[in-house]
């Protein structure tokens, strides 16, 4: 008892006096004193030789040091809670990665809009204007070339390039910034956007 460890002496006592009584196998850890004073973890296992009875009459045992065993799984565990922490840090760092990419989308998509609604907006209150002042000129011009067909002729295909020009710019303003989510609303907008592709194939 005397080379036992004093953390492990009353622990080990218990279970050896109650694998007596019984004839149970015994097997347990624990840390012995060596010869040069220092402690080594064993695992102690014995078990009972019993007579024709079925009587213990001796115990049969062995001492094996697994101090570098013990070694070995501290170390081990080390590792694994290293291991733990460092996974637990870079989930952290990929976490806010994630939140700053989101945040990074969101902030692009909201330029992307804005700059979208600002073409739109050009679009209508400039371009859309010139073209229109550009058809009321060429109406004038029409009246005043009455009677010279080959004026009347020229002034309606300029006439019509004009009426494409606003028709296209017209839908590129709508395209870009769709007056329907503006004026009702994400479920309007969207109720558009389907019949709009379905036009469009």
């Amino acid at each position: 008892m005397e080379q036992l460890h004093p953390e492990d002496r009353e622990r080990v006592i218990a279970a050896w006096n109650a694998a007596i009584p019984r004839g149970d196998d015994f097997r347990i850890e624990f840390c012995i004193r060596r010869h040069d004073g220092v402690h080594r973890w064993f695992q102690t296992q014995a078990v009972a030789l019993r007579d024709e009875r079925g009587a213990v009459v001796k115990w049969f045992g062995t001492n094996t040091d697994i101090q570098d065993m013990k070694a070995a799984e501290a170390a081990l565990r080390s590792l694994a809670d290293r291991l733990e922490q460092l996974v637990d840090e870079r989930t952290k760092e990929l976490v806010v990665s994630q939140d700053r990419l989101r945040a990074l989308a969101s902030e692009l998509n909201l330029a992307e809009q804005r700059e979208r609604k600002r073409l739109a907006t050009e679009l209508h209150d400039h371009l859309q204007q010139i073209l229109v002042l550009g058809k009321l000129t060429i109406g004038q011009g029409k009246r005043v070339a009455a009677g010279v067909p080959a004026c009347e002729q020229v002034l309606k295909k300029v006439d019509d390039i004009f009426s494409d020009a606003l028709t296209y710019t017209r839908t590129l303003a709508s395209d870009l910034s769709p007056t329907v989510l503006r004026d009702h609303g994400l479920a309007a907008a969207l109720r558009w956007l389907g019949i709009y592709m379905q036009k469009h194939g």
